[in-house]
């Protein structure tokens, strides 16, 4: 597969939408769905995608859509035949059921490039997307979404939808943005007519709020999926055409005609998804490595919840993204350089474990381990890329316990 100078087969997997909530200590904790439980968000975007190393800037190949998930998973596949080597795959969740895949949107990954040329099927791309909701004991709820919703008066901003290429149906929004492209805090669908020059369609967007540096933003559903995703494509408020109207303050009191939106516009490339980001760092030991038994296995893993004295293997193999040395990679080294890919705006917790005897154990008497952060290794992921060392400490000789855990 390292000869593969480009892409042809198809991706397959499953993805998985489990909610979690923080306890009173700020530690994620899985909460399983109840039998017979309704799935209760939106449908599920997946894409295939490819990173500039320089520039982080995303490219699009392949997308598909789950338009009815389920809470045990759901089965998905996309045939893609691509002049690039590997492609990245993520998925996100529609959460507050708007049809619009934004930023804000939790998202799960699969943390390593998938490399397929010669036409065959690459199966267990399964993907993750962990929720938040409310802690089930306080009587808390899920979290909310963009919308901007208050009582009282409300605003209206109307004109036209004007789609100006060539048209072969889909519906279009119109919608209300803040300046970095977060909500929407308001929004609207309708289905264009063809015109001879693409097509139009009037619309009438609710303001509820009032709010400065504002966008208003339409998005158009090229892609047939019912939702507005990256691959879409997208203009904005005009004061005449091709002129960007945007930053615009908008309030209840509005009650205004005439701000057509314009399909496509420059510089309106789409709603920007941040799938991953990289956490990097070196690994020493407290044990020199030319000292480990050559039959031992380093894990260096970003789990999804707090490690306790019952983590397996499975367990570390079950986080967002691990990485393994054997003792031909660490044999004589001062330090293991690691790097993990792990979704944006997550919560991690970032362990690296020792198989001494490689016996499928870890945490046995003797078997140093690690981490970074808090005590548990508990570490709050934004939307940049993160360095964090570690240290392999050496346990006392009877002390299995977890540093930090229970």
């Amino acid at each position: 597969s390292e000869a593969c100078a480009y892409f042809d087969g198809t991706i397959s997997g499953t993805v998985k939408v489990q909610n979690a909530y923080l306890d009173e200590g700020g530690d994620r904790v899985r909460l399983d769905w109840e039998e017979g439980e309704d799935f209760p968000y939106g449908r599920i975007y997946i894409a295939a995608y490819t990173e500039d190393d320089k520039t982080g800037e995303l490219t699009y190949y392949g997308d598909t859509s789950i338009a009815d998930p389920s809470t045990g998973g759901d089965d998905y596949s996309m045939y893609l035949t691509e002049d690039v080597a590997a492609l990245r795959v993520y998925a996100a969740l529609d959460l507050d059921d708007d049809r619009v895949v934004s930023s804000a949107e939790p998202v799960g990954n699969y943390p390593r490039p998938v490399v397929i040329c010669d036409g065959s099927e690459e199966d267990g791309i399964d993907i993750t997307i962990v929720v938040g909701v409310g802690d089930p004991d306080s009587g808390g709820g899920s979290g909310g979404g963009g919308g901007g919703g208050g009582s009282g008066a409300v605003g209206t901003v109307r004109g036209d939808i004007d789609i100006t290429t060539s048209y072969a149906g889909g519906e279009a929004a119109a919608m209300l943005l803040d300046s970095g492209n977060g909500g929407p805090y308001s929004i609207v669908w309708t289905t264009p007519e063809a015109t001879e020059d693409g097509a139009s369609a009037p619309y009438a967007l609710p303001i509820y709020g009032s709010y400065d540096d504002m966008q208003i933003v339409g998005g158009w559903d090229t892609n047939g999926n019912a939702l507005l995703d990256p691959t879409d494509t997208y203009g904005a408020y005009v004061t005449e055409p091709g002129v960007d109207g945007n930053p615009v303050a908008v309030s209840t009191d509005l009650d205004v005609d005439g701000w057509d939106i314009e399909i496509p516009l420059e510089d309106y490339a789409g709603l920007e998804i941040i799938p991953f980001v990289r956490v990097r760092g070196e690994l020493t030991s407290e044990i020199p490595y030319s000292d480990f038994d050559a039959a031992s296995i380093i894990y260096v893993t970003a789990m999804k919840y707090r490690p306790n004295l019952e983590t397996t293997i499975d367990d570390i193999l079950d986080g967002y993204d691990v990485v393994s040395y054997r003792s031909g990679d660490f044999y004589g080294r001062e330090a293991l350089g690691y790097e993990l890919i792990v979704p944006a705006n997550t919560i991690i917790y970032l362990w690296a474990y020792t198989d001494v005897d490689d016996d499928g154990l870890v945490q046995e008497p003797g078997e140093p381990n690690g981490s970074t952060g808090t005590d548990d290794g508990r570490l709050s992921i934004g939307e940049s890329n993160l360095i964090a060392d570690m240290v392999l400490r050496e346990p006392p000789p009877e002390d299995t316990a977890v540093s930090g855990g229970p």
